[in-house]
């Protein structure tokens, strides 16, 4: 049976996951909060559906929403928040992957700049 760890906020979830080496490339919450440089929200009327997207620096933009079932239980300032922390949970995904493609291109250059000089360091 598969079992899920659901978190409340950034805090806990960062407090569950504790880096194996200090040493080792990673994303913090510090991080993405950095990343934002601003935010727009939308309440669609008629609706309990918020939308949050975030800007970032480089000037792509996430999206995340909220909405709850029924209309008595809906909260604006409620709905903004978890819209925006899905948001965030977005940011997260576009740092890693830009994170990971750095260390791909540091990983691909030490092996072509090994493959150019190993030649002349065999020779000496």
């Amino acid at each position: 049976m598969h079992s899920e760890t659901n978190f409340n906020n950034q805090d806990q979830s960062s407090q569950y996951i504790k880096p194996k080496s200090s040493n080792a490339p990673r994303i913090t919450e510090r991080d993405v909060h950095a990343a934002i440089v601003g935010e727009d929200y939308h309440h669609f009327a008629n609706s309990t559906l918020t939308v949050c997207m975030l800007r970032l620096r480089n000037g792509f933009t996430v999206l995340g929403q909220s909405a709850c079932v029924s209309r008595d239980n809906f909260d604006p300032v409620k709905g903004r928040e978890i819209a925006r922390r899905n948001a965030c949970d977005e940011v997260w995904k576009v740092l890693g992957y830009d994170l990971c493609e750095q260390i791909h291109r540091v990983e691909r250059n030490k092996s072509l700049l090994r493959n150019i000089f190993e030649p002349y360091l065999a020779a000496m």
